[in-house]
C-alpha cells in the first residue's frame, strides 16, 4: 500500500475508507509512519486522519486504548528522547499528538481506567522532563512543536480526574521546560502552556497556595554571571507569566492574576 496515496482518497472521500479495508491496519501503518519527514504525510494526512476517526467514534473503546498503549511507548512517545536537531522529534511529537485526541473521547465515553488517566500524567511529565528539542518550525520539514504537543496533552487531561499531587507534577514540569538556558521559544509555546494551565487551575479548583508556591519556584534558579544565558531563561518565563496574567484577569480569576503579576514583577527586577 502507497500510504500518503491511500491517505488522499480517504481524504477526499471525507475520511471514509472503502469496505474491504480495515481501520486499524490502516492505523498501524500510520503509527508506523507517524514520524515522517514528510509534513504532508505526517501532519495533513496521518494526524488529520487520526482526528477525525478518534473524535468521531469511529474507533471502539478497544481499539482507542490499543492506540494509546502503542503512542505512549519506547517505539513512539520516548523513541530516542533526549536527541536534539534530529528527525526523531517529530515521531515523539505527533505521538503525543495523539493523547489530547484519546483523552477527548474518554470524556464523552469514560473508557480509560483511574490507572490509565494516572499512567498518562505520568508518562507527560516524564517527556517534559526528558524531551530536550525545542524546535518549533522546522524548514523544509515542517512542525516538530513537541513542546506545544504537550501542553495540547496536559490542557486536555486537566479536565479529567486528577490528585493535587498529579497536578503539582504538570505544574512543575511545565515550570521546568520554561527554565531552559538551551532555546527562547518562539513558536507561541508559552501560549499553549497557559493554556494547560490556566485549564488545570480551572477545571481542578486548584487552591491558592498552591498555586503560588509553584509560581515562586520560576524565581528559584541558580543563576551565573552568563547573562546571555541568564536572558534565555527570563524571556521564557517573562512571556509565559504575561500571557498567563492576562488569561486569567479576562477569566474572572483575579487573586491568581495578581500572585502572577507579583512573581513577574519580582522576576525583573533587577532588569529594569
Amino acid at each position: 500500500m502507497n500510504l500518503k496515496s491511500e491517505l488522499k482518497k480517504i481524504m477526499e472521500n471525507d475520511y471514509r475508507v472503502p469496505e474491504h479495508y480495515n481501520y486499524m491496519l490502516i492505523s498501524e501503518l500510520m503509527l508506523e509512519n507517524i514520524g515522517s519527514a514528510d509534513s504532508e504525510l505526517r501532519d495533513t494526512l496521518i494526524y488529520s486522519t487520526f482526528s477525525r476517526w478518534i473524535l468521531q467514534n469511529t474507533f471502539t473503546p478497544v481499539q482507542l486504548r490499543t492506540l494509546l498503549y502503542s503512542a505512549w511507548d519506547e517505539q513512539h512517545m520516548f523513541y530516542k528522547i533526549g536527541e536534539t536537531g534530529t528527525d526523531s522529534v517529530f515521531t515523539r511529537s505527533f505521538s503525543v499528538l495523539l493523547l489530547p485526541l484519546i483523552l477527548t473521547a474518554n470524556r464523552t465515553s469514560s473508557f480509560l481506567t483511574t490507572t490509565e488517566i494516572k499512567t498518562i500524567q505520568e508518562k507527560l511529565v516524564q517527556f517534559l522532563n526528558d524531551e530536550k528539542d525545542y524546535r518549533g518550525y522546522v524548514a523544509g520539514k515542517g512542525w516538530a512543536h513537541a513542546v506545544a504537543h504537550a501542553a495540547d496533552a496536559i490542557e486536555e487531561i486537566s479536565q479529567q480526574v486528577l490528585s493535587t499531587d498529579d497536578m503539582i507534577a504538570l505544574l512543575v514540569s511545565i515550570r521546568n521546560v520554561l527554565c531552559t538556558k538551551a532555546t527562547v521559544f518562539t513558536n507561541m509555546e508559552e501560549e499553549r502552556l497557559t493554556s494547560a494551565v490556566v485549564t488545570l487551575v480551572e477545571y481542578q479548583e486548584l487552591e491558592g497556595a498552591v498555586f503560588e508556591e509553584w509560581l515562586t519556584g520560576f524565581l528559584q534558579w541558580v543563576r551565573t554571571k552568563e547573562l546571555q544565558e541568564e536572558y534565555k531563561i527570563i524571556s521564557n518565563v517573562k512571556n509565559f507569566l504575561a500571557a498567563l496574567y492576562f488569561r486569567l484577569e479576562v477569566r474572572s480569576s483575579p487573586i491568581f492574576a495578581e500572585a502572577v503579576r507579583r512573581v513577574r514583577q519580582e522576576l525583573m527586577k533587577p532588569y529594569v
